[in-house]
C-alpha cells in the first residue's frame, strides 16, 4: 500500500509540475510583452501550442522505413531520460 501511495504521489508530482510550467512559460511571455509595450499570448498559450503540436499530421517519407522512422523520437528521449536518471 506504501507503494502505491509512493507511485501516486510521484505521478501527482509529475503533472502538477508540468501544468506549472506550462503557466509559468504563459506569464513569461506576458511579461516580455508588456515590456516591449504590447498586449501579449494568453496565460495558457503554450498548452494551445502543444495541443495544436499533437494535433498535426505524421508524415513519413515514401523511401523511409516506418517503424525505425517512427521509432527515432522515442530512442531519442529514452537515451536523454536514461542519462538524467544516471546523473
Amino acid at each position: 500500500m506504501l507503494l502505491m501511495f509512493k507511485i501516486l504521489a510521484g505521478v501527482a508530482l509529475l503533472v502538477f509540475a508540468s501544468l506549472l510550467s506550462f503557466v509559468f512559460e504563459g506569464v513569461d511571455r506576458i511579461v516580455h510583452a508588456r515590456m516591449q509595450l504590447r498586449i501579449g499570448p494568453p496565460l495558457f498559450q503554450p498548452f494551445l501550442d502543444l495541443l495544436k503540436l499533437l494535433g498535426k499530421e505524421n508524415i513519413v517519407p515514401r523511401r523511409a522505413i516506418p517503424w525505425a522512422f517512427n521509432g527515432a523520437p522515442w530512442v531519442s528521449a529514452s537515451a536523454a531520460m536514461m542519462i538524467l536518471l544516471y546523473v
